[in-house]
């Protein structure tokens, strides 16, 4: 760990693999797409302090990224969506950098 790193801050892998079944390959490209806009919208609405915008945007996500089978997304959303009903700027600015480098580094492998 770098002396710049804290304890609680998890480390961002270098590539990301997730596979998923062939049948909604059409569908992954606006998800995609989807899930980048909102960590756009909740970065700007924690820049402004409007908790109950990213509770309810991350709890919209977590719920589409199992829906596709990215258990990561769900992961983050739902630490982002508890985050913000604390009002906790902190950890929501921690998770949504860490799902947006989720969304610009995952690599999808269809089966």
């Amino acid at each position: 760990m770098t002396p710049s790193q804290s304890d609680t801050t998890p480390a961002l892998p270098q590539t990301v693999i997730v596979h998923l079944d062939a049948a909604v390959a059409p569908l992954i490209p606006n998800f995609m797409a989807f899930g980048k806009e909102q960590v756009r919208v909740m970065r700007e609405a924690c820049a402004a302090g409007r908790f109950e915008i990213i509770r309810a945007t991350s709890h919209s996500l977590k719920g589409a990224g199992g829906s596709y089978g990215f258990d990561r997304v769900t992961e983050l959303a739902a630490s982002i969506e508890q985050a913000a009903q604390a009002a906790d700027a902190a950890v929501v600015d921690r998770d949504l950098t860490l799902l947006g480098v989720y969304f610009n580094q995952v690599t999808i492998v269809y089966d």
